[in-house]
């Protein structure tokens, strides 16, 4: 289930919190790569000539964690990743056994 960076937040508190006594929790962090359908290489060229200055889109992270029941995942823009590794890294100390 995909949620706000502070929802998921929330969220992975409640997991550590259920996962206390027994039971783990599996953390994900990878770049994010949208989907994008594949076109042939003719419609590529094509498109790339008319539009040569696309700009290049905003690098994102997505971060996942799962019980192995209950997963959910967020997507962060690369300029808050600090701030929410820093909210991340807090829940995970106050977890720690």
């Amino acid at each position: 289930m995909l949620v706000e960076p502070d929802s998921f937040l929330n969220k992975v508190n409640q997991l550590f919190e259920k996962t206390k006594d027994k039971g783990t929790v599996w953390i994900t962090f990878k770049k994010h790569t949208p989907f994008v359908a594949a076109k042939s290489k003719k419609e590529s060229t094509e498109h790339a000539a008319a539009h040569p200055t696309k700009p290049e889109p905003e690098e994102k992270c997505m971060m996942r964690v799962t019980d192995g029941k209950k997963k959910f995942s967020t997507i962060i823009s690369a300029r808050e990743v600090v701030r929410f590794q820093l909210s991340f890294s807090t829940i995970c100390k106050a977890h720690r056994g």
